[in-house]
């Protein structure tokens, strides 16, 4: 008896001595952090916080949005897309147009395609005064066919094209495009390299990417001017750790503030704590999903810290994925069933305390009709019924052939609320008498492996990008489902195939008059009303938490970052 006495007596004092100790040990942590933070900036600069800096600084080395939010600082794509989806020029003069005449379609072996004339900004120049002319955009076009010869499907937006030549003077140049294309314009990950420094390790690495990467300047000698054109150049790159940007005089633009810092903080929790310490400025809106903006919007106004919470609806559709591969989710009464079962409303209500916008269909159009998929537990019952699927005896769910309806839910486990919203559906689709099941995956996992290659069994809940005024060809046609024999390239992830729906998509995306890719755009909709591949539940929201001294930050509805107008953010 003494002996567990003394055991439990000890063991507390031991427990209580560790908790001490870790209490300081974390304590002594986050003062070494802000220690650092003044050590490598002063107050006058502006400083952001983000949880990953890009392990390189070459542009064709970034393939994701954190990435491509640094990246934007200091290089400038050709041309980026703005908060409504309309293409916008940031390093061109204007985009071509048949009105403009610098849009033509030709015949070429009996082949119509579509011709355009493009033109360099007077202005534009690199940090180190050269200017930007076509040579930077034709060795950047041998880089990128460089990189597709590879396998790679991250510039897909440059399959379409099949040449690109200097046109009249050494700022204009002529992209030929394989057919008559709508998306001729999209180039937002156009990113132009210098020439006149990278060509030379190009060609001494014999033309091998891996090489060539590894010798880039952007590599070798990130404080190099020349690599950057856009408003901020490089002073200081600490791997994993930070960025230093200062004011690119050659920019074309000047820009209101002198100095960026952009440290990398280990998460959100660390971000949160940066902010309330007044150590960072602004939390980007890749960081914080709305569920944790939210949450800090209310610790902040508890602790009377001061912020702009800033958030926009954007066009990044989030949905319920059916897939189609199994004979039970195949049956087009069965989803019908499911999607009456939803109820939009009451998920954005209770998950996102009514914050966002509901998504009633996959893309925006003029037509009018109305939702046939809408909240009905009756019209879902009645269905359900008809399909044979019935209560039995004292059960809850629905049974065939002695056997349940029940359905797998797959999502991430991450903190985009999409936890709270499947116990919600899946409580939905308990009332009309439908067995669901939540698993949850890695985040990494999951978005790089489980989705593209389509592993889910039943429903996978996840979002992609639905701009007005562009139909979702690579979503939707048969050719676009990811297989083995693709390398699961394709994002018609629940492998919908309809061949009426192909024929449209191959229509739309030659068709350049704007009301007959609207009519075109109806008969999509229509299709898809009739057969419910998926499900739309609700837009994603963007946000980000910002200083009170900070003033023109600009979030987007498309996925162009918010640094593509950093040049205009202040810093008072």
């Amino acid at each position: 008896m003494l002996l567990k006495c003394l055991h439990h007596r000890y063991l507390g004092s031991f427990m209580r001595n560790f908790f001490v100790l870790g209490l300081l040990a974390t304590t002594l942590w986050l003062l070494a952090l802000n220690a650092a933070a003044q050590e490598e900036h002063s107050s006058k600069i502006l400083k952001v916080g983000v949880t990953q800096i890009p392990r390189s600084l070459h542009p064709y080395e970034i393939n994701d949005y954190k990435g491509k939010f640094v990246l934007n600082f200091y290089q400038r794509p050709l041309i980026y897309t703005d908060e409504e989806g309309a293409t916008r020029c940031s390093l061109c003069i204007k985009i071509p147009s048949f009105e403009n005449k610098q849009l033509d379609r030709r015949k070429k072996k009996r082949r119509h395609h579509l011709v355009a004339n493009w033109r360099i900004r007077k202005d534009a120049r690199w940090a180190d005064k050269r200017p930007v002319t076509v040579k930077d955009v034709l060795f950047t076009w041998e880089i990128i066919n460089a990189i597709r010869a590879e396998g790679s499907n991250t510039l897909d937006q440059f399959s379409a094209i099949e040449s690109i030549v200097e046109h009249g003077n050494p700022r204009e140049f002529q992209i030929s495009y394989y057919q008559i294309t709508s998306d001729f314009d999209q180039l937002d990950d156009f990113f132009l390299l210098p020439a006149h420094i990278e060509q030379p390790i190009w060609e001494a690495s014999k033309k091998n990417l891996s090489n060539y990467f590894k010798n880039s300047l952007y590599k070798k000698d990130p404080l190099n001017k020349g690599l950057y054109n856009g408003p901020f150049i490089v002073t200081r790159f600490k791997y994993e750790k930070s960025l230093q940007l200062k004011q690119n005089l050659q920019f074309h633009q000047s820009s209101k503030t002198a100095s960026i810092f952009i440290w990398q903080l280990g998460g959100t929790p660390e971000l949160k704590w940066a902010y309330r310490n007044r150590s960072i400025a602004i939390i980007p809106e890749h960081e914080l999903s709305l569920p944790e903006t939210v949450a800090m919007q209310k610790d902040l106004k508890k602790k009377n810290i001061s912020a702009n919470i800033n958030m926009v609806d954007t066009h990044r559709m989030n949905q319920i994925m059916f897939n189609l591969r199994n004979p039970l989710l195949a049956n087009r009464l069965l989803r019908v069933a499911i999607a009456h079962a939803i109820n939009r409303k009451e998920i954005i209500n209770s998950v996102f305390h009514g914050s966002v916008k509901a998504a009633n269909q996959p893309f925006e159009t003029t037509n009018t009709t109305n939702d046939p998929i809408s909240y009905s537990p009756g019209k879902s019952q009645q269905i359900l019924e008809r399909l044979g699927w019935r209560l039995q005896g004292k059960s809850i769910y629905r049974m065939k052939e002695q056997k349940k309806l029940s359905i797998t839910i797959d999502i991430p486990d991450d903190n985009s609320g999409r936890a709270e919203m499947a116990r919600e559906l899946a409580n939905q689709l308990k009332q009309v008498g439908i067995e669901a099941i939540i698993k949850t995956h890695p985040v990494k996992r999951y978005f790089s492996k489980f989705i593209p290659r389509a592993e889910f069994t039943d429903l996978a809940i996840f979002s992609w990008p639905a701009t007005p005024t562009r139909l979702p060809y690579s979503i939707f046609h048969s050719a676009e489902i990811p297989t083995y024999q693709n390398d699961y390239t394709g994002q018609n992830i629940g492998a919908w195939r309809d061949s009426n729906i192909d024929k449209l998509l191959s229509k739309f995306s030659k068709e350049l008059d704007g009301k007959k890719r609207s009519n075109l755009a109806d008969q999509v909709l229509n299709i898809w009303h009739k057969q419910v591949p998926f499900i739309p539940l609700y837009y994603g929201v963007k946000s980000s938490v910002a200083s009170k001294d900070v003033a023109g930050l600009k979030l987007y509805k498309s996925d162009t970052p918010s640094s593509i107008n950093s040049e205009n953010w202040v810093y008072k």
